[in-house]
Parts: C-alpha cells; sequence; structure tokens
C-alpha cells in the first residue's frame, strides 16, 4: 500500500515519524498508514495484513472524488456509460463486478485516455479478463492484484512511463520487461503456491531496470549479473526472495537494500542445510530482515544452515522476524549482541527446544519480543542483578502451550505483557511479574503494568 501510495506521489519523500513507539514496527510504512489509523481515517485489516477505509470515509470518498477528477470508479457497467465523467479522469478504479463484463465497457476505458493509474480491486478471482491497455499510453500505476493473468499482458511493454506494475502470474517473466526504464516498483505474485519456488528465473535484464526501488517476484531468482554493471542502486527492499536468491553475487549488487525478506519452500527429500545467512554482509545498510519458512519439515537435524558469526550480520540491523526455520534456542545467543536490534518475531517454531536462557548484556536494546507457537518450556534470565532485556517496552507470548516459565526481573521501560492460550503456570508467572513491577516501579504517579491474559478455552 506505501509502495502504491508512492508511485501515487501521494507521500513526502522524506519519511515521516510516527507518535508511537510501537507502529514504526508493526510496518514498514514510515508512519503514515499508523497516523492514519491514530486519526480514525483507516482500519487495519490484520486477516488480510492491509487497510480499509472506514466506511464512512470510503462513501464520502467515492461521491467525492470523481468531482475533482481524483478518481472514478466503475462500480457498475452503467457507469461506464458516463464518458464524460471519465474522459477526464487521472485514475479509474475497477471494482470486481465491473470486471466480469469488462469486454462490454472496454470502448468507456479506452476514451480515458489521458488516465494515469488504473486499480483493478476486489476479492481475487482466477478467471481471466481480457484487460486491454493499448489506449492506457500515459498509465503510470497499474494495480491487478485481484485478477490471474495466464498470459503475460504484452502491452504492458509500452507504458513507457510505468512507475508502478502489480499483477498475478505464474509464468517466466519477458525480458522486454527492462523496457520499462522508469518502473520503481514491481510486484509479481503466483497464483496461490501450486508452482515450487525452484526453477524460475527472473530475465538477465532485470539487471538493467536501474529506477527499481521495490521488487517483490514470489517464486522467482535472480539471475547472477553478467557483467560490472549489473548493479541495482536504487533497489532499498527486495521481498519474497527465494534463498537462492541471497548468493554473494546477487547481494553484492543491491548495496543499498534495506529491507530483505526471503521466504523458502523445503523440498521434502531435502538432505543438505539450505544457507540463506552467508553473505548477509555484503549488504551493510540492511536494517529489517525477514526470513520464512512457508512449509516447515521438522527432523532431528536443522535444515536451514545456522546463522553466520555475529561479525557477519550488519550492525544496522533493527528488526529480525523468523519462522519455522527449527533453530535450537541456543543460535539466538549469535544475534543476542546485535547494536541496533529492536525488534524480534518469532514464529511457528522458529526456534525449538524447552529451555532458553538469556544472559546477562544480550539484547540491549531489544523493545519488543513476540513469540508465537513454539514448544519453550522454561525461558530464564541467567544474571546476578541487572534486569532482563533492560530495554524491553512490549511482549507478546501467543500459543505456547507447554510454557511454565517466564523471568520476573525486566526494566522500567515495560509498559505490556500479553499472553495468549499459553499454560497457566506461565499466567501465574505473569501476574506475579506484574505485582513485582508495579510495587517497584508503580509509584510517583507512573502507569502500571499493562496485563493482558487470553485464552480460547
Amino acid at each position: 500500500m506505501v509502495n502504491l501510495c508512492g508511485a501515487e506521489g501521494f507521500l513526502n519523500p522524506r519519511p515521516i515519524h510516527c507518535s508511537d513507539p510501537i507502529a514504526t514496527f508493526e510496518n514498514n510504512s514510515y508512519g503514515y498508514l499508523n497516523e492514519l489509523c491514530f486519526k480514525n481515517v483507516i482500519m487495519s485489516a490484520k486477516e488480510e495484513r492491509g487497510f480499509h477505509l472506514l466506511s464512512s470515509f470510503w462513501y464520502l470518498c467515492n461521491k467525492e472524488a470523481p468531482k475533482n477528477n481524483f478518481y472514478y470508479a466503475l462500480n457498475f457497467c452503467a457507469d461506464a456509460l458516463q464518458e464524460e465523467g471519465i474522459k477526464y479522469q487521472r485514475r479509474l478504479c475497477i471494482r470486481n463486478s465491473v470486471l466480469f463484463a469488462i469486454e462490454d465497457v472496454q470502448d468507456s476505458i479506452a476514451s480515458a485516455s489521458k488516465v494515469r493509474s488504473l486499480l483493478c480491486t476486489g476479492p481475487y478471482h482466477q478467471y481471466p479478463v481480457p484487460l486491454c491497455l493499448d489506449d492506457l499510453r500515459l498509465l503510470r500505476v497499474f494495480h491487478a492484484r485481484s485478477i490471474r493473468f495466464y498470459e503475460f499482458p504484452m502491452e504492458v511493454m509500452k507504458l513507457v512511463q510505468l512507475r508502478y506494475l502489480a499483477l498475478v502470474y505464474n509464468g517466466n517473466l519477458p525480458p522486454s520487461i527492462s523496457k520499462l526504464l522508469n518502473l520503481q516498483c514491481l510486484i509479481v505474485d503466483r497464483h496461490l503456491s501450486i508452482v515450487k519456488s525452484c526453477g524460475n528465473l527472473l530475465p538477465i535484464e532485470i539487471w538493467n531496470m536501474k529506477e527499481l526501488k521495490y521488487l517483490q517476484t514470489t517464486g522467482r531468482d535472480l539471475p547472477h549479473p553478467c557483467d560490472e554493471g549489473s548493479v541495482l542502486p536504487n533497489l532499498l527492499e527486495l521481498t519474497r526472495a527465494t534463498h537462492q536468491s541471497c548468493n554473494k553475487d546477487v547481494l553484492e549488487r543491491i548495496p543499498n537494500l534495506e529491507i530483505l525478506d526471503i521466504q523458502i519452500e523445503l523440498a521434502l527429500d531435502a538432505f543438505e542445510p539450505l544457507s540463506c545467512f552467508d553473505h548477509i554482509s555484503c549488504l551493510r545498510r540492511l536494517t529489517l530482515l525477514k526470513c520464512v519458512v512457508v512449509n516447515p519439515i521438522f527432523k532431528a537435524e536443522v535444515v536451514i544452515a545456522p546463522f553466520v558469526p555475529l561479525s557477519d550480520f550488519p550492525s544496522s540491523l533493527t528488526k529480525l522476524i523468523l519462522k519455522g526455520l527449527g533453530y535450537p534456542w541456543e543460535e539466538l545467543r549469535k544475534i543476542s549482541s546485535l547494536p541496533n536490534l529492536v525488534f524480534l518475531l518469532l514464529e511457528c517454531y522458529a526456534f525449538r527446544g524447552p529451555k532458553w536462557e538469556v544472559r546477562d548484556n544480550e539484547f540491549q536494546k531489544l523493545s519488543h519480543l513476540h513469540i508465537e507457537d513454539t514448544d519453550l518450556e522454561q525461558w530464564k534470565f541467567v544474571a546476578s542483578e541487572n534486569s532482563c532485556l533492560p530495554m524491553i517496552y512490549s511482549i507478546k507470548i501467543l500459543h505456547c502451550y507447554k510454557l511454565k516459565e517466564i523471568p520476573l526481573t525486566f526494566g522500567r521501560f515495560l509498559e505490556k505483557i500479553d499472553l495468549v492460550d499459553c499454560n497457566p503456570m506461565a499466567e501465574k508467572c505473569a501476574n506475579t511479574l506484574k505485582k513485582k513491577w508495579d510495587d517497584k516501579y508503580g509509584v510517583h504517579g507512573r502507569r502500571p503494568l499493562l496485563l493482558d491474559v487470553r485464552s480460547s478455552l
């Protein structure tokens, strides 16, 4: 959503700072979306991992936007008959109900030759839609993640002013994609997860797209650079990258990358540990690292190669998200001294084993900790006098049914603890912790520690 707003020119090039310390780490939005949430303009749709306008604002925007030529929405085929209403619009939004009858409104869409943005919205469907883009030569934004393309729409290659392209397509991208020299955001999703992530290569010409800032090509590997000039100097975010793309030759050619999201699909017959962190040291500006195993296979041996030494991790790293890796808890010690790490999210057996011991001087800057779906039984703090995680602000523990023990000493910055569907013994520890914390810090008008315990039983 932020990339779409950026391509539309709605966002200030200079990021704003959000007023809530949590918001900076909830999503990569530079605070814009969170500020709108705080002002009750939009709401977070967690199930869809996105946002939507409040209904009152939605109706107001749909009513007023066409009057100012801001955008025109085709909700029904009858809307397309008002050609004078479409002709001078800069943005055209085609809703799902119209997409099914797209051939009936093609002439009206073609009359909107001045349109700069074409958005196909609504619930996702897999039926082919014969969109015709030949008359929309001024398009800068083409967003069509709600429909599936069985063949790549080659007419896109004529849209030389395109800055943002998002669609769903399972095949290989054509080499001529590199003709889109102004493209800043490229998103190519797959239809469901029916195609294995190995074997699909992006065209070598992708290295000629120097303006790219955001690249998401699910299930496709970045090709090895062919020469010294093969560099993406402006690429800041690479998402759903395969582990094959995380080799030295590739990472060295995206030197300014700030966000790396790795998505791994394990083969059932995998016998050698997969490596995806060995060359992470090439990314000296990396601030967010996410690694997700979408189909975790837990064996006696580790299927993902262990962390590299601490010295190989960029010191700029502030946020780390790990899911399904199956590491032993001892591996966390390798990253516990990262100087700027403030957000740590561990889900779906990212780490396994009954005990996690946090030692003194570990995770000194960590402010947000999220642990979900693990077999952890004991979480201990091994130290003499100091507090565990001295800068911690928020702790969330979800679906850890075996957890019986958590530390009872945290720093004065702790403000809230969430326990959801955890062992009653962990809940008892949390209540003891709250009492101790309130007795020690809940004085001089300070707010007491917020403890939220919930259970679906």
